[in-house]
């Protein structure tokens, strides 16, 4: 990850490379693969959510920060995403930001398009 983006708070996506099923969470029973996409917001700095990520999934994902926001209220842009984004993605399981899709750059386009309209401060990474 680029040092700069390290500290910096903003909407991500994240999404395993490997064909085999496992868990969103530590023993959780959503479970999810290559096929399927994560879109997120990061309130204490990106490195630490790709940290997270790569526990949770050995080592076998990618995790791409979209959107770097100015400010923590701006996060909030998350929940319109999440709308936009289930009105044409399947919801994997009982996870509310987990897509079944692998198709990243038409969800990147989605993210790009909503925080631009929805006027908040922005900075694309």
């Amino acid at each position: 990850m680029r040092e700069d983006l390290k500290e910096k708070i903003g909407i991500y996506i994240a999404y395993p490379t490997s064909s085999e099923f496992k868990p969103i969470y530590y023993k959780f029973k959503t479970k999810v693969n290559n096929n399927h996409t994560k879109v997120g917001k990061c309130e204490n700095g990106f490195l630490g959510r790709e940290k997270n990520y790569q526990k949770t999934f050995d080592n076998e994902v990618e995790f791409h920060p979209i959107v770097i926001l100015n400010t923590k209220e701006d996060v909030q842009i998350e929940k319109e995403l999440i709308q936009v984004l289930k009105e044409r993605y399947k919801r994997v399981g009982f996870a509310r930001e987990w897509f079944d899709t692998d198709d990243h750059e038409s969800v990147i386009k989605i993210i790009v398009d909503v925080v631009k309209k929805s006027g908040v401060d922005y900075e694309l990474v």
